[in-house]
């Protein structure tokens, strides 16, 4: 298949989940997610692995898509500029804000150079 196809069948796979989507602005083929357990001071594993996308919706904010591919959930971040993102190594750290308390999501990207390239991607 190639790359246009194979972009267009990604958005209209995304698109059926979120409506909103406009378009694809990156992609990478393996992220692991983690949440972060502030009572155990440790990292869980949430969702395996699984093709992750950065996307542009109708809302002025960028969202992050991984889809899960074991589990049949997919995880859904938007980013705004009340959100941190770090990287460390191979692994990228989102916090934000729920529900008074801070929640933080690690996105452990399999290959280091799709980390730079779609963090770039974010203009906040």
């Amino acid at each position: 298949m190639n790359k246009n196809l194979r972009n267009k069948e990604n958005l209209k796979t995304l698109q059926q989940n979120d409506p909103f989507i406009l378009n694809i602005i990156d992609q990478t083929i393996g992220v692991t997610v983690y949440s972060f357990d502030h009572d155990s001071s440790q990292w869980e594993e949430i969702l395996g692995q699984g093709p992750f996308f950065l996307v542009k919706s109708i809302q002025p904010f960028y969202t992050m898509v991984l889809l899960d591919q074991k589990a049949y959930q997919n995880l859904t971040l938007t980013v705004t500029s009340y959100d941190t993102i770090e990287v460390e190594g191979r692994l990228v750290t989102y916090t934000t804000l729920r529900q008074g308390r801070s929640q933080i999501v690690g996105l452990r990207f399999h290959y280091q150079g799709d980390i730079e390239r779609i963090l770039t991607n974010i203009k906040m």
